[in-house]
């Protein structure tokens, strides 16, 4: 099947969304496409959370330049500068309305850069022309440079490459993922730690931007487990006393009292990341068994009322249940009470999965899964 078919138009909307180091892009009327014709090589590039193994010599990588043309300049930094008189310790007698964009240079260059660890790779998010939004992992490999001294102007444009090695888009329900529609812009180009508006900070489950604020500054991405504390009380379960809480991590879940059937819908070109599960509350030798190819997952011994399991399938190739990441409080846990079939490597096809679970032993049992859906770029 050819790949070139599954193009779409796509704007960059945001690079990286670890606050305070990500760069949101201002909106601009006209946006580059990018295409598959690039032959393919190898290329190495860092590994990171979500991604996959970059320097996998059996599998040859893509590498694409996407061109993002923008406009450096903010409604909402350029009011807060000139109105606000603890704008970046800076005195407000001091101010016009061009001086702003000194401090906007300062946060491009701080943000397109990267740090050293990270190779200068983040998150590189692309809102399609159905309004959703994916993202891949890239960095920045041509940044622009100006004399900021003597400009009178508000708005200045720029032109930025991003080359990008991953072969897929990712969908960005992955549990930890916000949309912030109102923040503290000043914040955000000064490089403080903290964000000052948490109540506005909301769960997007279909990574779809439609609210930008009232100065034409688009909403900003943040993945920050810690941030989950924040987002009120999104459990809607009465005893919900684990952190971080099933529906705030996990979005679905399901009371699996004795045998239930879960239906898993994979929507990516191509298919999604090996999900993750999690067993709440009372059951005994909790399993779950996709129909579809009769890949399983059970765990060999019992879970307790006030205990539970999540095992992030996805977190090893290696196929060993040792390999991966998994958060219990189960007294007693051995790993080796976990059996996964397909050598470990349980999958979830294209299109609906149906999901047989099993061992729940009251309506307190929980089963709770999430897969994040894979695109062809």
């Amino acid at each position: 099947m050819s790949r070139n078919r599954l193009n779409k138009k796509a704007k960059i909307i945001q690079f990286g969304d670890e606050y305070p180091d990500l760069f949101v892009f201002s909106p601009f009327r006209s946006e580059d496409n990018w295409t598959n014709d690039e032959p393919s090589r190898l290329f190495t590039f860092p590994q990171g959370d979500g991604g996959y193994d970059f320097n996998d010599a059996q599998n040859p990588l893509d590498i694409k330049v996407m061109t993002k043309r923008f406009v450096l300049g903010s409604n909402c930094v350029m009011h807060d500068y000139l109105s606000n008189s603890n704008f970046c310790g800076l005195d407000i007698d001091c101010r016009n309305e061009s001086g702003y964009l000194r401090l906007m240079k300062d946060y491009m260059y701080r943000t397109l850069r990267g740090t050293k660890a990270s190779g200068g790779k983040k998150r590189l998010y692309v809102m399609m022309e159905d309004g959703t939004i994916r993202y891949t992992w890239a960095r920045a490999v041509a940044i622009p440079y100006e004399n900021f001294s003597d400009t009178d102007e508000k708005w200045i444009p720029f032109v930025v490459d991003f080359e990008v090695a991953d072969s897929y888009l990712y969908s960005i329900n992955d549990g930890v993922t916000f949309s912030v529609s109102e923040y503290d812009s000043g914040r955000l180009v000064c490089g403080l730690k903290e964000l000052t508006v948490l109540p506005d900070l909301t769960i997007e489950p279909n990574t779809s931007i439609c609210n930008p604020k009232s100065c034409e500054d688009p909403p900003m991405i943040v993945r920050d487990e810690s941030l989950l504390g924040y987002v009120g009380d999104v459990c809607g379960v009465a005893e919900c006393s684990i952190d971080p809480c099933f529906e705030a991590q996990f979005g679905l879940w399901y009371q699996a009292n004795g045998s239930i059937d879960v239906e898993v819908l994979v929507r990516g070109s191509a298919g999604s990341t090996r999900p993750q599960f999690g067993f709440w509350g009372a059951f005994n030798a909790p399993s779950a068994t996709n129909d579809e190819n009769s890949h399983f997952f059970q765990y060999n011994n019992s879970i307790a009322a006030d205990e539970y399991l999540i095992i992030d399938l996805n977190s090893a190739n290696t196929g060993e249940a040792a390999d991966m990441t998994i958060d219990t409080n189960i007294g007693g846990f051995d790993v080796a009470d976990i059996n996964i079939n397909n050598n470990g490597l349980f999958e979830l096809v294209y299109g609906y999965n149906t999901l047989a679970v099993t061992g729940g032993l009251g309506a307190a049992s929980i089963f709770a899964t999430k897969q994040v859906d894979k695109y062809h770029n």
